[in-house]
Formats: C-alpha cells, sequence, structure tokens
C-alpha cells in the first residue's frame, strides 16, 4: 500500500508539474504573440503624430510665409507674366492712392528690367491707362504698338488720337483694332468701330 501510495504521490507531482510547464509554455508563447502586436501599435502611434506634425507645421509655415511676404517692388520685379501683373496692379493701386509719379515710375523700373517683347508691350499699354494727359498717353500707346501690337495698344492710341483731335491717326488705329478683334468681339464691337472709323474719316454709312 504503501509502494502504491507513493506512486500515486509521484504521478500527480508529475502531473502537476507538467501542468506547471504547460501553463509557462503558454504564457511564454501568450507573450510572444502579444511582442509583434505592441511593436505594430507602437509604430502606427509614431507615425501618426509624425504625419500630424508634419502637416501642422508645414500648414503653420505656409500661414507665416504669406504673412511675410512683401509688397513686389521694382527691384522684384519678376520675367514672368505673373511679375508683370503683379506690377501692373501694384501701379494702378499707386495711382488710385493719387501717387502717379511712383506708379510710373514702378512700370518704368520693370520695363528697364524686362527682356520680354509681350510684357514690355504689356507695360507701356499700363502706362498708357495711367497717364495724366492723352498726349503722354498717345505716345506710350505708340510704344507698345511699336514694341508689341494688340488690340489693347490699338483701342487706347486710337481714343487718345481722338481726344487730340487727330482723326486721321484715330481712325486708323480704329481700323487697326478692328482687324485684331476675334470673329466673336467683332461680331460684337465691330458696328460701333466702323461707325466710328466712318464718323472720323467724314464718310457716312
Amino acid at each position: 500500500m504503501i509502494k502504491n501510495n507513493n506512486a500515486e504521490r509521484g504521478s500527480t507531482q508529475s502531473d502537476e508539474s507538467a501542468v506547471v510547464i504547460d501553463t509557462h509554455t503558454a504564457k511564454r508563447k501568450l507573450r510572444g504573440k502579444k511582442r509583434p502586436l505592441f511593436v505594430i501599435a507602437c509604430f502606427i502611434v509614431v507615425a501618426a503624430i509624425a504625419v500630424g506634425g508634419y502637416f501642422l507645421l508645414g500648414r503653420q509655415k505656409t500661414g507665416d510665409d504669406k504673412k511675410n511676404k512683401p509688397l513686389i517692388s521694382a527691384n522684384t520685379v519678376r520675367e514672368t507674366t505673373g511679375g508683370t501683373h503683379e506690377v501692373q496692379d501694384r501701379a494702378e493701386d499707386l495711382w488710385l492712392a493719387g501717387k502717379n509719379a511712383e506708379a510710373q515710375k514702378l512700370l518704368d523700373d520693370a520695363i528697364a528690367k524686362s527682356t520680354d517683347k509681350v510684357a514690355k508691350g504689356s507695360l507701356y499699354e499700363m502706362k498708357a491707362k495711367l497717364a495724366v494727359d492723352s498726349k503722354t498717353a498717345l505716345e506710350y500707346a505708340e510704344k507698345a504698338e511699336s514694341i508689341q501690337p494688340t488690340a489693347g495698344s490699338a483701342r487706347l492710341a486710337a481714343q487718345h488720337a481722338e481726344t487730340l483731335g487727330n482723326k486721321v491717326l484715330a481712325s486708323s488705329y480704329y481700323e487697326k483694332l478692328l482687324n485684331r478683334l476675334s470673329p466673336e468681339q467683332r461680331e460684337l464691337a465691330g458696328p460701333g468701330i466702323r461707325q466710328k472709323i466712318a464718323t472720323l474719316r467724314g464718310t457716312p454709312q
């Protein structure tokens, strides 16, 4: 009986040891499974923080750049159509503020820096628009015509020549304006321009 009891105790202890070993093994396996999940979770959190910080700082920098952007001056004229438009807008703002001399100087400086015919012609057209009298405006419009003839330069030259009483020159520029219009524009504005030409030339239509 004693031997049997001892045998049973040994068997029980072996079973308990087996259970303990199995429990430890299961825990190790569970920890092993949890580690990759923990690492992935940490990586996702770090990535989310990095992306959020990038967009936050990027937007803040963009906003600061806009706030700190200086008004365009003659020293920062760019050789692009966009730069020409910015100069013209700034010149018009100066003109509206009663600073015509400054507006004309800004345009002159831009013309001196420009090497593009289209840009120069456009700047001379703006000088004609902001000129203080028709004589000066006609000079600028004809300068634009000599560099880059457009419908705009012809219209300005025609209007100011007409104001000065030069009917021959005015009718000539109105005819150039008519020829430079697109078919759609000619259909709309053509009758009025033709009537203007006929009136200037004293030939009723």
